[in-house]
Order: C-alpha cells, then sequence, then structure tokens
C-alpha cells in the first residue's frame, strides 16, 4: 500500500486526519478530541490492523504553549509503519491513555 492509499484510507476513518509534509514513514495529526476513537479503528479495522504500538513520545513546544504527543504505530500484517500526531494546550494538559488498545501504553 502506498502512503498516498493509506492517507486515503485514514482519511476515510476521520476526514480531519492531516498529513504532515516530510515525513517517512506517513505522518499524520489528528485532534485530541478524535484521538482514542480514531487509534481504536487503526488497531481494529481488517484493512489496516496496526496491531503495535512501537513507541510513544511527548515533546514541549513551550513557544506554542502546548505538548505534542506522537505515537509510533506498525501493522505486521500489512507491512505498514505509521506516525500519529496531537497536540494538546499546556493550560489542560490532558490526553486519554492508549492502553486500553495497547497495554504497552501505561
Amino acid at each position: 500500500m502506498t502512503d498516498a492509499e493509506l492517507l486515503a484510507k485514514l482519511q476515510e476513518i476521520d476526514p480531519r486526519v492531516v498529513q504532515l509534509p516530510n515525513c517517512r514513514p506517513l505522518a499524520v495529526e489528528v485532534p485530541i478530541g478524535f484521538l482514542l476513537a480514531f487509534m481504536g479503528k487503526l488497531r481494529s479495522r481488517p484493512d489496516l490492523r496496526f496491531i503495535q504500538l512501537l513507541d510513544h513520545l511527548a515533546m514541549d513546544w513551550p513557544e506554542k504553549n502546548e505538548f505534542e504527543l506522537v505515537y509510533q504505530l506498525c501493522s505486521i500484517e500489512h507491512d505498514l509503519m505509521l506516525a500519529v500526531h496531537t497536540r494538546i494546550s499546556r493550560e489542560s494538559p490532558y490526553a486519554l491513555t492508549m492502553s486500553r488498545l495497547w497495554p504497552i501504553a501505561q
């Protein structure tokens, strides 16, 4: 599957998905309010099956007054890699855990 085909599938799930430029593997940004539902579909859809969370991290952007959360996913079945980004404000730095989908996210 090409990056363009994968992006089209991701935008079928949620049209708010935005591709981040100049990233390999494909990287997308999703609004925080839709992250958990979006990630659940990435894991459960048979044509995607991102069953592995390889890494997750947070970056602090004080000049933007926000944090950026990044999740590195892998679909072994479809030989796909994907980075999912979202942003949260420093005033309300809360995000739902992904441990329901990937226990390693504890």
